[in-house]
């Protein structure tokens, strides 16, 4: 087990008198720790090189906390007043530890509804941002997937052309290049619709059932900002949909392994 989270919980954060109740490994690790100020999640992530500015994530939260959005929750700062902290290797942050409800009935149509009124709630709050928080400063050297909507329609050629056709049956191939051609035929005009209906936002770009903490069966807490750009809203609410009407939702028995 990484000890480092005592070290850096002490040192960077304040906290005292710690005990480690639980850790729990995804692509990042968790701590939850119990001290004299509280109960905590200590998170650490591997540094990501083709992520956003770690920084960014959190600019952009407050964009929305202070317009409103209720459902977002910054991390406690570190001494120096920093959202994060960098460990030499990686990144360390540290929440005040809400609980959540165990199984949430994401198969109601209730919750996804008001899943649907969240992300629209976010969006709305997104739309008030300043200039800054669109300068490619703000982004370091991102693969190609790692861009907003817009910019991956004009890199769909060098895509397809890395991708690996000859792992697809000849159907599946036909079918993704007709859905290929589609996009780089249509980008132009449904860019230009979207201008027109002023729906460039904040955009999360990962919303789903898992990035959602649901408890006593609201939401609370929208979680995992790290991939949020500005963006048309309209890619947060084509991914959602295959997320809520789908495997996490509707079918989680469907495995994807």
């Amino acid at each position: 087990m990484d000890n480092r989270w005592n070290d850096i919980a002490t040192a960077a954060y304040g906290l005292s008198d710690l005990s480690l109740a639980e850790s729990r490994a995804h692509f990042s690790t968790h701590f939850f720790i119990e001290s004299s100020q509280g109960q905590f999640v200590l998170s650490c992530s591997p540094f990501q090189t083709d992520r956003m500015v770690k920084s960014y994530q959190f600019q952009l939260m407050e964009v929305l906390k202070y317009n409103g959005f209720r459902q977002v929750s910054l991390p406690i700062q570190t001494l120096n007043g920093s959202y994060c902290y960098w460990g030499g290797e990686d990144w360390w942050v540290l929440n005040p530890y809400m609980p959540s409800d165990e199984r949430p009935p994401w198969d109601s149509r209730d919750l996804i509804t008001a899943a649907a009124q969240t992300l629209a709630a976010l969006h709305s709050a997104g739309r008030r941002y300043g200039d800054e928080l669109r300068a490619e400063s703000a982004r370091e050297d991102l693969g190609w997937y790692y861009v907003p909507s817009t910019r991956w329609a004009e890199l769909s050629a060098r895509i397809a052309s890395a991708f690996h056709w000859n792992e697809l049956s000849e159907d599946d191939a036909t079918f993704l290049r007709s859905q290929l051609h589609f996009v780089q035929s249509n980008a132009d005009a449904v860019k230009s619709l979207c201008d027109e209906w002023g729906i460039l936002s904040i955009t999360h770009q990962d919303y789903r059932p898992a990035n959602l903490r649901i408890w006593e069966s609201k939401i609370a807490t929208v979680w995992d900002f790290d991939m949020a750009v500005i963006d048309y809203s309209l890619y947060d609410v084509a991914f959602a949909s295959l997320q809520f009407g789908g495997r996490e939702c509707l079918f989680p028995e469907v495995s994807l392994d």
